[in-house]
């Protein structure tokens, strides 16, 4: 037997902890669509003088209709007609409305890793003459195993800390393109308003111009009735203003009757 000799082994251990942050954001955009239709009606084509003068008159004493910068203001449902005297026309304006939310969405996912190496060293003695069976080869082998060991026991302790890591980088991550998802679900929440505004503006559009044409009708109708109005008031008036006898208006649906006498 002679004095023991040493054998050294270092083992390396490699680590590697994955990390992943998912980042999603909404947003909103809103605002009002709107859709309309317009139409002008030229008076001077569709009434005689004396019957736009009547019209003019009549409109003048009917509180329904409110003057301000020179013309007629009329409210419909859903919008205006508009009498200009000076320009003897009508205008009708529909105009709907409608508010309008859209949500927009965006996400991201950030992935990475943390890597480091750990070692350790294992050692263990044998003698050159094997005694106690303490050969060279005995000796190796508890030396890697004891190196291999210390290096996985290193390597449990640096991945704890590694994971912190990890978790350290997603919310680095997560800070950095939190404004820039943000963003991204902004723009998406403008696009989609876009497209809707346009869909649902189109929409509105066909509405405005349904209710345009019933609307028409009735300004019609109401420019026929007024006029109406004002002609049984000038013979009215020029029935009292010559001293007539017997003077008696009657209304029987869409038919007025004004009787009265006069000396010739």
């Amino acid at each position: 037997m002679c004095n023991p000799r040493r054998v050294q082994v270092r083992a390396t251990r490699t680590i590697s902890e994955q990390w992943r942050a998912e980042i999603a954001r909404t947003a909103e955009a809103s605002g009002t669509v709107a859709g309309e239709a317009r139409l002008e009606c030229p008076l001077a084509t569709m009434l005689a003088p004396a019957a736009l003068a009547a019209f003019v008159e009549a409109v003048r004493d009917d509180d329904q209709w409110v003057f301000a910068d020179g013309v007629y203001r009329l409210a419909v449902p859903g919008g205006q007609v508009t009498f200009d005297p000076a320009g003897e026309r009508i205008e009708i304006v529909v105009r709907l409305t409608e508010q309008l939310r859209t949500e927009g969405h965006a996400e991201r996912v950030v992935t990475g890793a943390v890597d480091t190496e750990v070692t350790a060293e294992g050692e263990a003695t044998y003698y050159t003459d094997g005694f106690a069976g303490r050969t060279r080869a005995v000796a190796q082998r508890e030396a890697e195993q004891a190196a291999a060991a210390a290096a996985e026991a290193n390597a449990a302790r640096e991945r704890e800390t590694l994971t912190r890591a990890g978790r350290e980088r997603a919310q680095e991550a997560m800070r950095a393109d939190a404004g820039r998802v943000q963003a991204e679900a902004e723009a998406d929440a403008q696009r989609r308003y876009a497209d809707a505004a346009e869909t649902r503006s189109a929409a509105l559009r066909g509405e405005a111009d349904a209710r345009l044409a019933e609307i028409h009708r009735q300004t019609l109708d109401a420019v026929f009735r007024t006029m109406a109005a004002g002609y049984r008031a000038a013979i009215v008036r020029y029935a009292r203003q010559n001293n007539a006898e017997n003077l008696s208006v009657t209304e029987s649906g869409d038919v007025v009757e004004i009787q009265f006498e006069m000396e010739a």
